[in-house]
């Protein structure tokens, strides 16, 4: 039902919104994964009983296939970007440490000579 969707839609619009403020790059983008997996269940199975509701041979049936497969082809796009963005939040981290640790190394080394 239209009411349903609207809520459904309005939640997580909600919680992307909130996941948009985590400061944390990594956690945000991974809150932000989730979200989209939900969004991608909640709204494959609305476009997938729209077209099983549809008469076959009719219009509706046609243009409710094509939502669904413009829907997935879009939400597939969307997961492999942001598999990519938390690649490289994860890459980005991982170089951060190793700046730290080269510099904690350095440091004892120094610290060493004194």
């Amino acid at each position: 039902n239209a009411k349903g969707e609207s809520e459904s839609l309005l939640a997580i619009a909600k919680e992307r919104l909130i996941a948009e403020e985590i400061e944390n790059e990594l956690l945000r983008l991974q809150e932000l994964q989730k979200i989209d997996i939900l969004e991608k269940t909640q709204e494959t199975a609305r476009l997938e009983a729209i077209v099983k509701n549809a008469k076959d041979g009719t219009q509706a049936k046609v243009d409710a296939e094509i939502a669904l497969n413009d829907f997935k082809q879009q939400s597939d796009e969307q997961d492999l970007a942001r598999t990519k963005e938390i690649s490289a939040a994860k890459i980005d981290i991982a170089q951060k440490e190793e700046v730290v640790e080269y510099q904690v190394m350095l440091l004892h080394k120094l610290l060493q000579r004194v």
